[in-house]
């Protein structure tokens, strides 16, 4: 991969990347390594203001469960999410948010469906306050995978591929929630490291291998998980593509917009 040729640490995402002191994909001693390289494409990820993902997600063994296509930027903050399950394209669902509001439309491909509008944060007290870099959901699963591949202790290059028509270093290594904890590395950041290992944890993934196909720009192109849990295996795919280019989300308005009604009951 071609090294980063500015070194300029982003204000929004810095939490993913706490004190990078080499660019591009070398240690501190010029020496290439897989764990340098993943701290080059941590920082180069936090520089984007945007880009688009496309996810897949099976489980024990079926056909894949959930298709997500995903949009996101950091500024000004928007991030757009359409979700079909396995009963197919009628039950696709959005959602959209801003700064300050929240979007839901329930049957994206209904005719004549409108957008429920409704506050972007909950009441005061009505839950513990969330990291904001745990709550971007639109950036997917990258930078929690970037983050979670630099705790696996057999972590190594795989090769060279071609992905998607694009050539690419494969990264891959074996991340165990308990092992998380452990990490003092400058990849992840201690809330986001602590979030992700709790919640493994709390879904029984005894562990996870973790594959990334980074680029020539030290953009990763692909992303593979395989969780292992007491249950079976969980795979999610996702692939990336539009980095910085504008995600031309747009902001439901006038008629096409209903206020949130809470239920009575």
């Amino acid at each position: 991969m071609k090294a980063i040729r500015s070194c300029v640490t982003a204000a929004t995402g810095a939490a993913l990347v706490l004190s990078l002191t080499a660019c591009g994909g070398t240690d501190e001693g010029g020496e290439h390594t897989p764990h340098a390289a993943l701290k080059a494409t941590a920082l180069k990820t936090t520089q984007q203001n945007s880009y688009r993902t496309k996810r897949w997600t099976e489980g024990f063994g079926q056909e894949p469960s959930s298709r997500e296509e995903l949009a996101f930027q950091r500024k000004p903050e928007l991030d757009e999410v359409k979700h079909w399950n396995r009963s197919g394209p009628a039950s696709a669902s959005r959602t959209l948010r801003t700064s300050d509001a929240f979007y839901v439309m329930e049957k994206a491909d209904a005719p004549g469906d409108k957008w429920v509008k409704m506050d972007n944060d909950p009441p005061a007290g009505a839950r513990r306050p969330v990291d904001p870099e745990i709550k971007k959901r639109s950036e997917g699963h990258l930078p929690n995978m970037i983050g979670s591949l630099a705790t696996a202790k057999n972590l190594e290059k795989a090769g060279e591929e071609t992905v998607n028509g694009r050539p690419t270093t494969h990264f891959k290594g074996t991340v165990v929630p308990l092992e998380m904890e452990e990490y003092k590395g400058d990849v992840m950041s201690e809330a986001v490291r602590d979030h992700f290992a709790s919640d493994r944890k709390m879904n029984h993934q005894v562990k996870a291998e973790i594959d990334l196909w980074i680029g020539e720009d030290d953009l990763v192109v692909k992303a593979q998980e395989v969780a292992r849990t007491s249950e079976g295996e969980i795979r999610t795919v996702e692939e990336y593509s539009g980095y910085g280019a504008d995600p031309k989300i747009t902001i439901p308005r006038g008629d096409d917009v209903v206020p949130f009604v809470p239920s009575s009951r």
